[in-house]
Parts: structure tokens; C-alpha cells; sequence
């Protein structure tokens, strides 16, 4: 159907005889087209009315199900979380390398979610906004790129809680604190999650959780994420629900989630971690009896593990058997096993799945006395990775505390608005099966929680203009081709009686000592930021020298060299002329005839640039300029810099370029002189007066 007239025709044509019952439409574009046509043949007011429904939604659509009501149904698949979803998880793997581990069903689902003409839940902001792709503050704009018709969220105000029974001295927590802050951090809102101390008793903990989840929840977060390790947990959400706050379950109490109707789990499902071990285990290895090793005391996370794990050996048709044994007696340990397969042998044809991390070092050292057993262990860490690269363990579980910290953030932030959520109730965050053991940049990056650069103010360095460097770019190409064009001029004249005379030696010294003074501006419009590389995160200068470094410092102390070689050069030759005309007038006075040779000029100038270079590299060997910015202005919230100065400076610059400058002064000072006792020559023979 290419043309809105071709699909009118057909499906009056279809529809004209009003011979279904119901109609099922495949997009919704198609919608209002076909309900009018159903209208146009009265296919609505037969005893057996014509109902239509469709796949998709859109404000026209919602119109058409509950005000028209012309529609008996609209399927959506949530088209906006399918959009988000994936940005995020690709994110968190292309900087984690973390991925979700695949749920029973296959894949998350985004729909279908079925809407009914007696559904209350779509309200009319939530239809608007839905079209309007749920625009985020300072974003105001549609999809279309016109001005949204719903007001954009403000995730600042979006008020997330999180409590959960990680206290402070269980490390595994630390992943998950850190996750969520950078959740927080990512999607922009306010996080209160706060980390208990250990306490008397687990009862007492259990307490303190439950009234901080009643405070939170009472106080009207948007939000709220916890752990529900025991049922006085479970009344407290209990009462969250009542007051209509989404509430989400992490890391425990996966069947009391699913029990009460929270919106998802995040974490670990066991008992689908011990069925993933059981076929990961007959991947890696062939054996004809298999073993799970539980908690003598019962702990009902680990018994899920190993009814995990025993529906998959059954499936695999092998004999599986469970010894529970002590967590805190190896002797014991090693004496319950040894009872079960046999205190000799090397146990060739036996897979033991280790269901917690206290019996992992008992169950090692069992290896090393049998080595014919294969084993799997629930849990990482540094004992395990390094069982793995021995060959004394296939694998080891872990499931990602990171994503059960960082999950949730995204979910609740954009159920707040959406109010969309995958069908799926567990988010599982594992099992993730580690085989090999991770490389030296892994490593550092788990144990820092993969940190994320933050997001810096802009900083203000101070930069001299570009176009302000140009403009002295101009101003330089200007002096040197004035002096080029004096000296060529004077090469071109040279054999004139008043070019001659003007002693042309000097004059091209003099032209030079311009162009050198005047090249000043190029380092100048040199410049650099900070003189030590800054750490990405925190901004804190390091120990390693910027790639600039060298080159600013090079800058800082060429300007000196420039301006006062070029000053001193431009006078000497000035004042060795203006004395070889004084020597020459006061000679003829006494009636004397005098030479004055090249080389006691020559002597002259030398007498002012020699100085001036000694003070110079005196300066450059003991106290050379350097590169330095200081910041004078910070963030208030981060403290970080938002304005800086960059200057070049030394421990004792104000000293030697006081010497350089009285080294100045007397050259200027004796040239005054000089041009004093030669005003009354004439002036084609000195420029005295000009040069006073």
C-alpha cells in the first residue's frame, strides 16, 4: 500500500462486508485508516462488533484506545528503553569490559506490555512525553526538533536510595558503592546510599537497614534499591510499596523480590549460576561423578547454588553428589571429603564445584594431595586467579558487583519519567565464568572500581589573543623588512658621499639590533598550561613535565636574550659612531690629525654587549626563567580550577633583571652624554640630536 488513498480503497474493499471478528494490526500507521473503515461499513454495531487492535503506540494511538475508544488494545515494546539501554550497557563494557550475563529467557525484554481501554495507568502527561521521547533538562526539543510539548526532567531532582547489608569492612561492597556513585554521577541525580558500620549483631544491622529504608522512602525518593538479606528487610519495602515508590532488589533476595511484586532484581541468580557450572565444568573437563561442597551450616544462597548445579549434572546424565562441610576447621574438612571419595587415590573422574570462597583454600590444598579431581569455585579473588593460571581450577564465578551497584541508577532514574521497566525480573549481573586470570591493567582497574574521568569546569587559562599574536606577528614583519630595506639601501648607495659619511658599518648594526629587539614578540606569543602533567581525575599536577614544558621555558628565557641584546646593540653601535665623531671633533680642534681604526670601534661595542651577555647567561645557568601558571580562581562544589595565569618566573629573576637593566641605563646614559658633546657637529656627519 504506497499511497494514504491506495490503503483507504483496500481496506474499505476488505473491510466492506464486515467479515472479522478482529483485526490485528502490524504497525500503527495503519490505525486510524482502519478504524474508520471498520466505522464507514457500521462493522462496529453488528451483534458481533469488528475490534480492532494494534502493535505500537503514539499519542495518536493512546487517543484512539482510551478517548475514542476505537481501539481495543495497543501493544508497546517500549521503543524508548530500547533505545537507552543499549547506549548503557555498551558504555559500561567498552570502559569496564563488564557484560550482563544472559537471563533464562535469552534476552531482556522491552515489551510487549499491553494497553487496554480500562488501563489507568497511562496518564496524559505520560502519552504527551512518550512521543515526545521524554525530553532531559536543558534539552526542551522533540524528535522532530520543535519545541516538546512535555516539560523536560530535571534529573537533579530525581532522588535515589540505596541500603544495603555491605558494611564497611566487607570489601566485596566496595565495587558497589563505587559503581553506584558513578551511576549517580552518569545520569545526574542525587544518590543517598550510605554504608553501615559493623554491628553487634546482624540482627541489630537488619534494624538499622529497615528504619533507613523507611526514612528514605517516607521522605519521597523517586527510587530506592536494596538488599533483602532478611524478612524485618522485606516488612520495610513492604511499606515502601504502600507508598508507591519503585523499589528494586540487589545481590540477595531474589525469590522474596520476585514474592512482593519489587520491579527487578539485580545480581546473581544461584541456583542459574550452579546450572551454568555444572555444563561450564563438562566444557572444560571430562568426568563421570560430580561433587558439591556446602556449608555445613546451611546457608540457603549456597544451597541454591548447588540445586543449581545438580539439575545440570542430571541433565547431563552424570552422578552428582553434596557434602556439606565446616568453613572454619580444615582438619575436619579434609577428613568429611577424604570420607565421601576416598583417602587415597588421586581422584581421577570426580568434579567438585566449590560453592563458597571460605572453602576454596581447604579445597586447594585437597588438590594438591589429589591431583586427578577438576574443581570450580563460586567467587574471585587473588587465591583463586592464581589457581587458575596452575591449572588447579577450571574456573572461577564472579558475579560483577560492579553492575549490581551501577544497574540500578539507570533503571530507576528513567522509570522516574518513563515509567518503562524490562519484563524480565531479574537483571543478572552473573555468573560470569573467569578462566584466566586478569593482566596487570585489569587488575588495577577492578581494584579501582574503574574510575571515570570527572567532568572539569571549563578553566579560563588567559591566553594572550590569537588575534593579538598575529597583530605582533605583523608588527615584526614590518621592523624586519624596514631594516632589510635600510641595510639593502645602504648596500645600493654605499659608494653616495652622505651614506659615507653616515658611517653605513654602524647604521647596519644598528638596523639589526632593531630586527633582534623587535623578534621579542615571538616568544612571547608563546604559551603553555600547566608546567606538570595534570592526573585526568583528580587534576593534581604529577611528576611528569608537560610535552610543552621545555619549549615555554626556552620562550621565557629567549625574551630576555632578545630585548636586551637588541637594545644594547642598537645603542653601542649608536655610541661607537657618536665617539668616533667626538674623537674625530676634539682632534681638530688642537689641530691634530687622528685615525680611528676599526677594531678600537669595534672595542667600543664590545665594551657594552660583553657585559650585557655575561649578566645574561649568568642568569640562564643560575636562575633561568621558567614556566609557571598559577590558578587564582576554583570550583566551589569540586575545587577545582576555573582560572588561571601562566607567567614565566625564578627563584631570582628580580635580581638579574635589575643588572641587566643598570647595564641598560649606562649605555643609555653615556649615549646621552656623547650625543651632549657631538650637538654642534653637522648633521649629515651625526644624528646626535635624534638619537638624545
Amino acid at each position: 500500500i504506497s499511497t494514504p488513498e491506495s490503503m483507504s480503497l483496500r481496506l474499505n474493499n476488505e473491510l466492506g462486508d464486515c467479515k472479522y471478528q478482529f483485526i490485528l494490526l502490524g504497525s500503527s500507521r495503519m490505525a486510524a485508516a482502519t478504524v474508520k473503515a471498520v466505522r464507514a461499513a457500521g462493522c462496529h454495531n453488528k451483534d458481533v462488533p469488528t475490534k480492532v487492535g494494534t502493535f505500537d503506540t503514539s499519542e495518536e494511538i493512546f487517543d484512539l484506545v482510551f478517548a475514542t475508544r476505537q481501539l481495543e488494545f495497543a501493544v508497546d515494546q517500549y521503543n524508548h528503553m530500547q533505545g537507552w539501554a543499549p547506549v548503557h550497557f555498551a558504555a559500561l563494557y567498552v570502559t569496564t569490559g563488564i557484560v550482563l550475563s544472559s537471563p533464562p529467557e535469552g534476552l531482556y525484554l522491552s515489551g510487549p506490555v499491553l494497553y487496554t481501554q480500562g488501563d489507568t495507568s497511562v496518564t496524559d502527561t505520560l502519552r504527551t512525553c512518550a512521543d515526545a521521547a521524554f525530553p532531559v533538562c536543558p534539552n526542551t526539543l522533540g524528535p522532530d526538533g520543535n519545541p516538546s510539548k512535555c516539560p523536560c526532567s530535571d534529573r537533579s531532582k530525581i532522588v535515589i536510595g540505596g541500603v544495603v547489608h555491605g558494611i564497611t569492612s566487607d570489601t566485596f561492597w566496595d565495587a558497589v558503592f563505587a559503581a553506584a556513585a558513578q551511576g549517580a554521577d552518569d545520569m545526574g541525580v542525587d544518590l543517598r546510599f550510605d554504608r553501615f558500620e559493623p554491628q553487634e549483631s546482624n540482627e541489630i544491622l537488619f534494624r538499622k537497614m529497615s528504619a533507613k529504608i523507611l526514612s528514605l522512602c517516607q521522605g519521597g525518593v523517586d527510587g530506592l534499591f536494596v538488599s533483602l538479606s532478611d524478612p524485618v528487610i522485606v516488612d520495610a519495602v513492604k511499606i515502601c510499596q504502600e507508598l508507591n515508590v519503585p523499589v528494586m532488589s540487589i545481590n540477595a533476595g531474589f525469590a522474596e523480590s520476585k514474592e512482593i511484586g519489587l520491579i527487578h532484581h539485580v545480581g546473581m541468580v544461584e541456583s542459574n549460576a550452579g546450572y551454568q557450572a555444572g555444563f561450564k565444568m563438562a566444557e572444560l573437563a571430562t568426568f563421570d561423578k560430580a561433587i558439591c561442597l556446602n556449608y555445613e551450616s546451611g546457608i540457603a544462597v549456597v544451597q541454591q547454588r548447588c540445586d543449581g548445579f545438580k539439575e545440570a549434572i542430571g541433565e547431563l546424565g552424570i552422578e552428582y553428589g553434596e557434602v556439606r562441610v565446616p568453613d572454619d576447621n580444615e582438619a575436619r574438612f579434609k577428613n568429611i571429603v577424604e570420607t565421601e571419595i576416598g583417602a587415597t587415590g588421586d581422584w581421577s573422574g570426580y568434579a567438585i564445584l566449590i560453592a563458597g570462597s571460605p572453602l576454596i583454600p581447604p579445597s586447594l590444598d585437597l588438590k594438591k594431595v589429589h591431583a586427578g579431581v577438576v574443581m570450580g569455585s563460586f567467587d574471585t579473588n587473588d587465591l583463586t586467579n592464581e589457581a587458575i593460571d596452575n591449572g588447579d581450577l577450571l574456573f572461577a564465578i564472579d558475579q560483577q558487583p560492579y553492575l549490581q551497584g551501577y544497574i540500578p541508577l539507570p533503571i530507576l532514574t528513567h522509570a522516574a519519567k518513563t515509567k518503562q521497566l524490562f519484563l524480565n525480573h531479574a537483571i543478572e549481573s552473573g555468573p560470569s565464568f573467569v578462566t584466566s586470570s586478569p593482566n596487570e591493567k585489569l587488575a588495577n582497574c577492578v581494584a579501582g572500581s574503574f574510575p571515570v574521568c570527572p567532568e572539569h569546569p571549563h578553566e579560563d587559562y588567559n591566553y594572550i589573543s590569537d588575534a593579538l599574536i598575529i597583530l605582533g606577528y605583523v608588527f615584526f614583519a614590518i621592523q624586519a623588512l624596514a631594516s632589510l630595506f635600510a641595510i639593502a639601501w645602504m648596500i645600493y648607495n654605499r659608494k653616495a658621499t652622505v651614506v659615507r659619511a653616515s658611517q653605513p658599518e654602524f647604521l647596519s648594526l644598528v638596523a639589526i639590533g632593531c630586527v633582534i629587539f623587535a623578534a621579542t614578540i615571538l616568544p612571547l606569543s608563546v604559551q603553555g598550561r600547566y608546567r606538570f602533567e595534570r592526573n585526568a581525575i583528580t587534576l593534581q599536577e604529577t611528576e611528569t613535565l608537560s610535552e610543552d614544558t621545555q619549549l615555554v621555558d626556552a620562550a621565557c628565557m629567549a625574551v630576555p636574550w632578545l630585548i636586551c641584546i637588541g637594545f644594547v646593540l642598537i645603542y653601542s653601535a649608536l655610541i661607537a659612531k657618536l665617539r668616533r665623531i667626538h674623537t674625530i671633533m676634539v682632534s681638530s680642534l688642537s689641530l691634530k690629525r687622528i685615525q680611528v681604526t676599526r677594531e678600537k670601534v669595534l672595542t667600543t661595542i664590545l665594551g657594552f654587549l660583553l657585559p650585557i651577555i655575561a649578566v645574561l647567561t649568568s642568569w640562564t645557568l643560575i636562575s633561568p626563567l621558567r614556566w609557571e601558571r598559577t590558578v587564582t580562581k576554583t570550583d566551589f562544589v569540586t575545587g577545582f580550577p576555573t582560572e588561571s595565569f601562566g607567567r614565566c618566573t625564578s627563584e631570582h629573576s628580580a635580581a638579574f633583571a635589575s643588572t641587566s637593566a643598570c647595564v641598560i641605563a649606562l649605555c643609555l646614559a653615556y649615549a646621552l652624554v656623547l650625543s651632549y658633546k657631538t650637538r654642534k657637529m653637522p648633521v649629515e656627519f651625526s644624528e646626535s640630536t635624534y638619537v638624545s
